[in-house]
């Protein structure tokens, strides 16, 4: 039988192909970080040399911007949404002491060198183990190339990419030093450069860029090569992958394993005032000598977890709020006095500070080293409950002949005459303090795309009603089951700001965490 040949003929893979494979730091910035006008002009430049590309980039935005910009200035768009590689800035850890001497040495040339040559073990260093190694940040973008590279081998013969990476400094330095460090000493872009980063003709401008250019001819073979600045140099994939080998050490597996925990951005501690004077109906009534001794007990404490539960090198950002009360008001003032007493400061959101108007207070405030700062409308989701006076002294006689805490009076009594006396329903707290908690989740999501440098604790001084409402909501769980809050205690939410991750919410204070438990 005579043999019949198929009609179409199978395509040859990893034969003929080319891929360009371009790492640029972004475009121009605006003050805010964000990818400037000019940075958007700059994307489109290089886009506008290409025929056509598919864009990657790290977390931050302006990476973002400016990758997707320059795939859509390509003479051929293909309309490729890109995808985000951690390599190009998601899992890139430098610390605040990092950061200062990043500053100190003027963020330019001598700066990635004082980097290089500050931070030149692979490991990192055990004063600053917040700082990831300019080895291990190589490290990383070598993966990002060799994978690059290897997809040359799985696409037809004949085929041409451009793979488009939106970076930043020092990360496209880093990698260049690293990789190509005896090469640029043989073969420097600047002769008379005395240092590495001299000799590399400095740090990369925005929007400039190096491209790795993998090609296979028709025989099958492959070669590396790194353009950038009219040199060109060889990169062996034997060196690729001893760097890419690096990052499966066990201890940054274990590392990588550690960063994937749910860690918050975001801690709120949401806390009754302290003690009072006597009439608990009072609206301006102020602490008394135990509740300032409350507030210190729980300054202590939140000091302490923010020491155990956070590096050494962590930045911590403290921020303070209250409902306007006094008692609040006075509650935060105390908390504050306590933990600036430790070193920190608590940037206030001054429209909040009713007592600010009052010279005395103002002057405990100074005299703590409290900042003002304006903050997000918290004041009127952590306000007091409305309870009109005439209500009041209804509940509170009602809450007399039952034997139980006024405010469990309040809570357990049937929405609807709630609403008929005009007070607020326990549903509609929880519906305010909700719309809080929403709105700072959306808000430390963004911190950690933005990798915003520092871990924020909020704390919110309010009244009983508050915390009783809103866990008895949230958590399903009867008003007399939870009890009358203890003063200075509360709850604590920990915002991961992770899309998939719920933000966690727990009792807090000894004496609720304690009969919560027993429940």
């Amino acid at each position: 039988m005579k043999e019949i040949k198929p009609i179409i003929e199978k395509k040859e893979r990893g034969k003929d192909v080319i891929i360009r494979d371009i790492y640029s730091r972004h475009g121009d910035k605006t003050p805010e970080g964000e990818l400037a006008p000019k940075g958007f002009e700059q994307a489109k430049e290089a886009g506008g040399k290409l025929e056509k590309a598919k864009p990657y980039f790290g977390e931050a935005q302006r990476a973002e911007d400016f990758a997707r910009t320059a795939e859509e200035s390509t003479e051929k768009s293909g309309g490729y949404k890109g995808r985000m590689r951690v390599e190009l800035g998601g899992l890139i850890h430098l610390s605040g002491k990092w950061k200062a001497g990043w500053k100190e040495k003027g963020a330019g040339t001598e700066a990635v060198q004082w980097y290089l040559d500050e931070y030149k073990d692979k490991e990192r260093k055990p004063d600053d183990p917040g700082t990831m190694s300019p080895y291990e940040m190589a490290c990383r973008i070598a993966k990002s190339v060799s994978e690059h590279s290897r997809m040359a081998e799985r696409l037809y013969k004949g085929s041409r990419e451009n793979l488009f990476n939106g970076s930043h400094s020092p990360i496209v330095e880093v990698f260049l030093a690293t990789a190509l460090k005896e090469d640029i000493e043989k073969d420097p872009v600047n002769p008379e450069g005395k240092t590495l980063m001299e000799k590399m003709g400095g740090q990369f401008k925005t929007a400039e860029q190096f491209e790795v250019d993998t090609v296979i001819d028709d025989k099958g073979e492959k070669t590396l090569k790194v353009k950038f600045r009219d040199k060109e140099y060889d990169l062996s994939e034997e060196k690729l992958e001893k760097m890419v080998s690096y990052l499966d050490k066990e201890e940054l597996r274990k590392e990588k394993k550690e960063r994937e925990k749910s860690e918050s951005v975001v801690t709120a501690y949401i806390i009754r005032h302290g003690d009072t004077t006597k009439d608990k109906f009072d609206p301006n009534r102020g602490l008394t000598e135990k509740g300032k001794e409350e507030t210190e007990e729980a300054a202590e404490r939140i000091a302490q977890e923010i020491v155990e539960e956070t590096g050494k090198d962590t930045e911590i950002e403290l921020r303070g709020y209250d409902s306007g009360q006094i008692r609040a008001n006075q509650t935060l003032i105390e908390v504050a006095k306590k933990l600036t007493d430790k070193g920190y400061k608590i940037y206030l959101p001054f429209s909040s500070q009713e007592l600010a108007k009052d010279e005395v207070a103002f002057k405990e405030m100074k005299k703590a080293g409290l900042i003002h700062g304006e903050g997000p409308g918290i004041k009127s989701r952590i306000r007091n409950i409305t309870l009109p006076d005439e209500a009041k002294k209804e509940l509170k006689e009602e809450a007399k002949q039952k034997g139980e805490k006024a405010v469990i009076t309040v809570l357990t009594t049937p929405p609807e005459k709630l609403k008929e006396m005009g007070v607020e329903t326990p549903e509609e707290i929880f519906k305010r303090v909700e719309s809080a908690v929403e709105s700072t989740d959306r808000i430390s999501q963004r911190l950690r795309k933005n990798e915003y440098p520092r871990k924020i604790i909020a704390i919110a001084a309010t009244h009983g009603a508050i915390p009783e409402a809103y866990l008895s909501q949230k958590l399903k769980v009867n008003p007399k089951d939870i009890g009358e809050v203890p003063n200075c205690e509360g709850f604590r939410i920990d915002f991961t700001g992770k899309p998939d991750k719920k933000p966690r919410i727990q009792f807090w204070g000894k004496e609720i965490e304690k009969r919560m438990r027993k429940e």
